[in-house]
């Protein structure tokens, strides 16, 4: 029995997932542009761009820093928590477009380019909007349930990448291609990277939605 099947983890390769009777010969994914995957992060570097003009401003008028940027959130749909719970639940979808820093962003970005390209280049455009609206409301409304900073909320788009993470973790059966982007290897990295998430949020060393990425 292949090492993969008996730790629950996607093969390596496509080639390797031959053996497994219920896949069909390996492909490689159509080559056609994933519309949607990039309109989503054009919205979320616009988003990006405008805070930082924002914030540039008002360092320019020595204004409030933070105030400046938290008008340009609440202009792009944030709200705090009290505001959510209020019934502004349409914020949890315009929070997963904004992101807190070059790093957040770009990290994001890369992982919605590769995993976003792949299901919708294998699936469809519409099954690839589905998982982006629905993830991003669930992982949003799961780290509200939990979050106890009423000044806060979660954003960016990470809780969208380990949905797609985890929708082709078991999608590979029924499109194997999809294995040129994620594979064991990457499941491990994503497995790696949430355990490294939580241990900074324990000693304090970084604040991370954790409970949006489950």
């Amino acid at each position: 029995m292949p090492s993969w099947k008996k730790h629950l983890l996607p093969p390596d390769s496509a080639e390797d997932a031959l053996w497994h009777s219920s896949v069909r010969l390996h492909h490689s994914l159509p080559s056609r542009l994933p519309v949607t995957t990039l309109s989503v992060m054009l919205y979320c570097v616009a988003v990006a761009f405008m805070i930082y003009l924002k914030e540039q401003e008002a360092l320019r008028m020595n204004a409030d820093l933070l105030r400046a940027e938290w008008e340009t959130r609440r202009a792009f749909g944030m709200r705090n928590l009290d505001e959510i719970w209020a019934g502004n639940w349409l914020s949890l979808l315009s929070a997963s477009g904004q992101h807190f820093g070059f790093i957040h962003l770009l990290f994001n970005m890369i992982w919605l380019y590769r995993l976003g390209g792949a299901i919708e280049r294998g699936f469809g455009s519409l099954v690839c909007l589905g998982i982006i609206l629905v993830s991003a409301w669930v992982s949003s409304g799961f780290q509200l349930a939990v979050e106890v900073n009423p000044l806060s909320s979660a954003a960016g788009m990470s809780g969208v990448v380990y949905a797609m993470a985890g929708f082709l973790w078991i999608a590979w059966r029924k499109e194997p291609g999809t294995l040129d982007f994620f594979n064991s290897r990457t499941a491990k990295f994503f497995l790696g990277w949430q355990v490294l998430c939580f241990l900074l949020t324990w000693t304090g060393s970084l604040n991370v939605a954790n409970t949006a990425h489950i």
